[in-house]
């Protein structure tokens, strides 16, 4: 009989993982600070005006209750961030739901205190701080 040889996709001990491909993945190699900057500044505008401005704007005019369009926010970072770009298995998947809603509370609340340039600045650098995590802690024969 022949032994038992396979591959286990997308699963915490797995030997390949399936990941797809960023807009700036093609400097990462040669130039990393081009890919971290470049996704931080889709992941900020696409964050900040698509998720914040555009569902905060629509349910506070609808709705008139800032509450309420920051739990909206908050559902929809949810949704975003953590169902559709990360496979489930590979992460504590309720804390990241927690932790995703609760940062899209802030992001939320934050653009109903102060405005839209804010909150890009502030996805922008917790983006760009996590690609910066993720460069620096990568072993040494990887980066290079």
């Amino acid at each position: 009989m022949p032994p038992n040889n396979h591959v286990s996709l997308n699963q915490p001990k797995a030997t390949l993982f399936l990941n797809p491909v960023s807009q700036f993945d093609v400097f990462r190699g040669y130039i990393p600070i081009v890919s971290a900057v470049g996704a931080a500044f889709i992941d900020a505008t696409l964050g900040g005006i698509v998720v914040t401005f555009f569902v905060a704007s629509l349910s506070f005019s609808k709705w008139r209750k800032k509450r309420i369009s920051i739990l909206m926010v908050g559902i929809i970072t949810v949704f975003a961030g953590v169902i559709a770009s990360t496979p489930p298995s590979l992460n504590h998947f309720i804390i990241d739901l927690v932790v995703n809603f609760l940062f899209g509370v802030l992001i939320a609340y934050l653009y109903f205190r102060f405005d839209l340039l804010t909150i890009l600045a502030a996805l922008f650098y917790s983006a760009l701080t996590f690609s910066y995590f993720t460069l620096i802690s990568a072993s040494h024969h990887i980066i290079n």
